[in-house]
């Protein structure tokens, strides 16, 4: 059972890839050119400053006191979130809603995006490395040829599709949104399933992850505000980067994390708990936040 799950699971990836590739603007990523500093620092801020933050919190105690905060599932579960792209379309939605630069925000998503299915493997691997928890190398090459297969290529299919459709009539962007949603929410139901077959239970171990999150999310933004501040990017930037750099992606991140963990049923539910929690709680702080940059502004 698990593994005709495991292979409808896989299939609706490969859809989900194709409809991904077939909404992203890419076209709109030779625009970054034109504010090239903006550019560097959110991409720096999601692959590099949010991992490492993480792993500052989850691995640091563990190396240096002899403390381990959480069991080595949850901190696999909270440094795969960490390595993970911005979100596609909220990250833009809080940004224009906070006055800020939504051409911006959308470029650095869509090439977030577009890197991260093949970087956020290897910064998970890393991170995994230093506390003796990596895949092994055989194993990585698997899951990378496996990562091309299921995702890159239908990635590639799709921006194909799309020029051709832009030439032809215009993408129906929003239908594919939303069967995208729709079939996210399928792959985790099939991988809670798979993982529930593999004997994966919640404990108090996960919910002390969850609360972790709640301090760590306000923290992160208010970090990556000052980072902003620091490169001296403008009022209209900066909630950019606000936004843009401190959103992780669930569309993206639950796949791709399905496809990583593959193998091991029970860190794929260990990460996919903090996830999904760290999308509802983006969504919540984000919109509040957004009105109250809005209301700065307009004052």
């Amino acid at each position: 059972m698990g593994s005709v799950r495991a292979r409808i699971r896989d299939l609706i990836v490969v859809i989900i890839f194709l409809a991904i590739g077939s909404s992203l603007p890419s076209e709109r990523i030779l625009g970054s050119m034109l504010r090239p500093r903006l550019y560097v620092v959110t991409q720096l801020t999601i692959f590099v400053f949010v991992p490492l933050l993480m792993a500052g919190f989850t691995l640091v105690p563990e190396w240096v006191l002899g403390i381990q905060l959480f069991p080595a599932s949850i901190t696999t579960g909270l440094l795969a979130l960490s390595v993970l792209p911005t979100t596609g379309s909220s990250c833009v939605v809080f940004t224009q809603a906070a006055q800020g630069n939504t051409i911006a925000a959308t470029v650095n998503s869509t090439l977030s995006n577009i890197v991260g299915v093949l970087v956020s493997p290897l910064l998970l691997s890393l991170l995994l490395n230093t506390g003796g928890r990596a895949l092994p190398i055989d194993r990585l090459v698997v899951v990378l040829v496996g990562l091309t297969r299921q995702m890159v290529l239908p990635l590639l299919i799709g921006q194909m599709l799309r020029a051709f459709l832009i030439r032809m009539i215009r993408p129906p962007d929003r239908f594919l949104r939303e069967a995208t949603s729709a079939m996210i929410v399928a792959v985790v139901f099939l991988s809670t399933g798979i993982a529930l077959d593999g004997g994966y239970t919640v404990t108090g171990d996960t919910v002390s992850a969850v609360l972790f999150l709640l301090l760590f999310y306000p923290s992160l933004v208010a970090v990556v505000a000052l980072l902003a501040r620091v490169a001296r990017l403008d009022g209209s930037d900066r909630s950019a980067l606000v936004f843009t750099g401190t959103h992780k992606t669930l569309a993206l991140g639950i796949p791709l994390l399905s496809l990583y963990f593959a193998d091991q049923p029970d860190l794929l539910s260990a990460a996919l708990t903090p996830l999904i929690f760290y999308h509802l709680l983006q969504l919540l702080f984000g919109g509040l936040l957004a009105n109250a940059i809005a209301r700065r502004t307009a004052e």
